[in-house]
């Protein structure tokens, strides 16, 4: 559940923050306040931000796999116990 929370969150700040570059940044272009390249650089650089922020949803996920497969692993590495029959000496 934490998962799919963080990821929705994740997903829809870095939607918002392009929707806010798209139209701010429109704007100045359109009123000539801002070159073109350097509102398509901003942008650029924006998705090299987000794409570090989305990659730690998946990275979440591997982990938590990660470790129960590792104590799938230890238990199997664990001494037997031991076992007495009550029936051997019969």
């Amino acid at each position: 559940m934490n998962r799919t929370i963080f990821f929705a969150t994740i997903s829809f700040l870095t939607g918002f923050g392009v929707i806010i570059v798209w139209y701010f940044g429109g704007e100045e272009v359109v009123e000539d306040r801002l070159t073109l390249g350097t509102r398509l650089a901003f942008y650029s650089y924006m998705w090299m931000v987000y794409g570090r922020l989305e990659w730690f949803g998946p990275v979440n996920s591997w982990t938590s796999r990660a470790f129960a497969g590792a104590k799938r692993v230890f238990i199997i590495d664990t001494s037997p116990e031991s076992y007495e029959d009550v029936h051997a000496g019969r």
